[in-house]
């Protein structure tokens, strides 16, 4: 099987730490003020809300950019957040953990999974 047919999703991300949520100009829960690796500010969408903390307030994240070309309203945000960066610390050992925070990506992955036959005893299922 080659590499690329075991690949499930493709997500173009991009790293951001949350300043604020709900936003400090748009007060809705799922946007968050979000700092940039650069510096620049912008809006991004948590469709998670807090998620147990791991979309609030200094949380690092991982946002994909949303195309705003499938819609002719004008987005809020520019970006969904939709992966959260999580430091453990065990035993004096630190290490990253991704974990997915948006609930359409989850979806996303299943389907895919299903598509492809890599879940076991689930034949003909799409």
């Amino acid at each position: 099987m080659e590499a690329s047919s075991k690949l499930l999703i493709k997500l173009d991300v991009i790293e951001g730490e949350i300043i604020k949520r709900p936003s400090k100009t748009c007060k809705t829960p799922y946007v968050a003020d979000v700092k940039m690796k650069d510096g620049t500010e912008i809006l991004g969408h948590s469709p998670s809300l807090g998620c147990c903390g791991l979309a609030d307030k200094e949380s690092n994240v991982l946002m994909t950019k949303i195309d705003e070309t499938r819609t002719n309203a004008k987005r809020v945000c520019s970006h969904r957040i939709d992966l959260s960066l999580y430091t453990e610390n065990e035993h004096e050992n630190e290490h990253e953990i991704v974990v997915g925070i948006n609930p359409k990506l989850g979806e996303t992955i299943a389907e895919e999974a299903l598509k492809k036959g890599f879940i076991l005893h689930l034949d003909n299922v799409i």
